[in-house]
């Protein structure tokens, strides 16, 4: 089949701008994609300079970090007396771990309000007393959550009892820490 003169120069008109057009196209990403890049890391910049300022403003708390340090300090020894009795209960009486690991927990959270009262919340206006007791309360939470987790990883997925009561444990004293903070001693904003 013959095309006409005309045919041929429209067809080869309509390429070039197909042509033409997929070139515009072409450097039109170019340019947005380079906008973007601008338009990011300019975003950038002002939220690093953002932050900036707001860290500039911000006031540490120096005591409160201190608080933690101790609080997690009398923590970690009196988890390791726990861990210690809980092994000796288990392994040399050849009693039930659960049972030993609800005694130990509540002998070693005894004696770590009676640490932490004198180190940690020194200043908290609340009695002994009702101080203790509201430790406790928070402790039997803490207690339940114990248990129940050992259960669950001991029986169900067959840890080892002191390695389930250490993965617990994280938990639970972050948990003692921050109720005890807000909730008993109240002394978040005490310096």
């Amino acid at each position: 089949k013959r095309v006409s003169g005309t045919q041929e120069a429209s067809s080869e008109l309509a390429c070039q701008r197909r042509r033409g057009q997929a070139h515009e196209f072409v450097v039109n990403a170019k340019h947005d994609t380079r906008a973007i890049r601008v338009t990011n890391s300019k975003l950038l910049r002002a939220l690093f300079i953002t932050s900036m300022s707001y860290c500039s403003h911000m006031k540490i708390d120096l005591h409160g970090i201190k608080r933690f340090l101790k609080y997690s300090s009398v923590g970690f020894g009196t988890f390791v007396f726990d861990l210690g009795f809980l092994y000796i209960l288990v392994e040399i009486f050849n009693l039930n771990y659960l049972f030993c690991a609800g005694l130990a927990f509540f002998v070693a959270i005894s004696l770590n309000y009676i640490i932490s009262r004198r180190l940690v919340f020194i200043e908290t206006k609340k009695g002994f007393s009702s101080g203790y007791l509201h430790f406790l309360l928070i402790a039997f939470t803490g207690m339940a959550v114990t248990l129940l987790g050992m259960a669950v990883l001991v029986s169900m997925l067959g840890i080892h009892y002191l390695l389930a009561r250490c993965i617990i444990g994280s938990f639970v004293g972050a948990g003692n820490y921050l109720s005890n903070l807000y909730l008993n001693f109240k002394v978040v904003n005490v310096k």
